[in-house]
């Protein structure tokens, strides 16, 4: 059974449909995983700068301090 010029350039032109819209449907595939990981991820670096912000002022102010007063005074300031 031979097949027609025209039957092969419509399977061309299907398979080809298909191709882009397998190709579409990865690239948003992509992309949306790949913005939920940056989502996941400003989530978790607002989180350590929000708890990491006091400690890091506190060391900055000791270590530029002069005089540096004593660790035990710089943990406990009633002592």
């Amino acid at each position: 059974m031979a097949i027609s010029d025209e039957t092969k350039d419509r399977f061309n032109a299907a398979v080809g449909v298909a191709k882009v819209s397998l190709a579409s449907t990865v690239l948003q595939t992509s992309y949306s995983s790949f913005y939920t990981s940056m989502g996941e991820c400003d989530e978790e670096s607002m989180t350590i700068v929000t708890v990491g912000w006091i400690p890091f002022v506190i060391y900055v102010g000791y270590k530029n301090s002069y005089p540096q007063p004593s660790l035990i005074k710089l943990i406990t300031p009633l002592a």
